[in-house]
């Protein structure tokens, strides 16, 4: 487990220094969570939970939703697809 300076933290397997393997990180500044599995220092595939009970679960890109996954919503609505990060230019 390590404690990070800003109270987040992470409990999980480490390979050469990086988050790597299943792991959890808790957001102290937020509360959200994520709990899953982790490459080099990203989100791979696990379950991203906002402090309402709002839950991303499925894959992921540089720490964004990508891929197949679910939202599920703190009203029971659950929203299943293939999801993809938009980049707009500025």
């Amino acid at each position: 487990m390590y404690i990070y300076v800003n109270k987040d933290v992470y409990s999980g397997e480490w390979k050469n220094g990086k988050k790597h393997g299943h792991g959890t990180y808790v957001f102290a500044a937020t509360g959200m969570k994520y709990i899953g599995e982790w490459y080099e220092n990203k989100f791979l595939k696990g379950k991203w939970t906002y402090p309402n009970g709002t839950c991303f679960e499925g894959e992921f890109q540089s720490n964004k939703p990508k891929g197949h996954g679910v939202w599920r919503l703190e009203n029971g609505n659950e929203v299943h697809g293939s999801y993809d990060q938009l980049i707009v230019p500025i």
